[in-house]
């Protein structure tokens, strides 16, 4: 059973749609500060009395398998709890401060494609190209990708997502959690592995673009997240992520599916059209 002060923050994140919360504690001091935010801005905070603090982090370090031996050393850790899938990220001791970004596990998006969308992706389906969900931070992109890696399942093809970290558990595909540095190690593996779908958590290296490339050049579908506030900003991180060979870019990024809101259709756009 969830400790009832954590359910309580919890609970107020959900209340005002707060996606990250920051715990701030000051040692010797009777309250401590719970501060919640949504895309970097201020939501709303409040305080609560000092003991709730032991009784709060204790219930976290439990269910994160804190790993004590490891408390001078930042600590990020992904857990599913109730309704709710939460990535806690711990300070090392003595500073008592953590954050928690929290997902909703039960969150479903039905999305009505028209006779033109279901066209884009038969074609992607068909192409051995790069798919990029693309848009600003809680867009839906994370809701999009799960939902069309769930998609492929369904047509009973071999789908994996490599992630760093993994946002939320399912069930209908395989999920490894992995750091982007020891792609290379995986990487011939990954082709044995006969898959007709990638699915690579999200791009924010040069060498996360050159990872995708491998995958696609040995003709595995790739499907990615990348955060970008405008499509202009989209293009600008592409070309200057590969330098003089974002070329190779060219011949294997089918499309982008841009997000601007959870819940609403992203824009399909071709990659010619992209360029634009």
């Amino acid at each position: 059973m969830l400790c009832p002060d954590l359910i309580h923050i919890l609970e107020r994140a959900t209340q005002y749609c707060a996606h990250d919360i920051h715990l701030r504690y000051a040692p010797g001091y009777d309250r401590f500060q719970v501060i919640y935010r949504n895309e970097r801005k201020y939501v709303f905070e409040e305080t609560l009395p000092g003991h709730q603090w032991v009784s709060v982090i204790e219930s976290l370090k439990f269910y994160a398998r804190y790993r004590s031996e490891c408390r001078d050393e930042f600590q990020d850790v992904d857990i599913q709890l109730d309704r709710y899938a939460l990535r806690i990220a711990f300070t090392p001791y003595p500073t008592h401060y953590l954050t928690i970004r929290l997902h909703h596990k039960n969150t479903t998006i039905h999305y009505a494609w028209s006779p033109s969308d279901l066209v884009f992706f038969k074609q992607w389906q068909d192409s051995q190209k790069i798919l990029l969900i693309a848009g600003p931070m809680h867009s839906g992109k994370t809701t999009l990708y799960y939902h069309l890696l769930s998609q492929e399942h369904l047509h009973n093809h071999s789908v994996m997502s490599l992630e760093d970290p993994i946002e939320k558990s399912n069930q209908n595909f395989f999920q490894m959690a992995y750091k982007p540095q020891y792609f290379d190690r995986i990487a011939s593996a990954l082709v044995r592995f006969d898959l007709d779908l990638l699915g690579f958590g999200e791009i924010r290296r040069e060498q996360d673009w050159r990872q995708l490339a491998f995958a696609a050049w040995s003709s595995i579908r790739v499907l990615t997240t990348c955060h970008a506030t405008s499509s202009e900003i989209l293009k600008t991180k592409i070309q200057t992520s590969l330098r003089q060979d974002y070329k190779l870019i060219d011949e294997l990024l089918f499309g982008v599916a841009f997000c601007t809101k959870p819940g609403d259709l992203p824009t399909l756009i071709y990659y010619e059209n992209f360029l634009r």
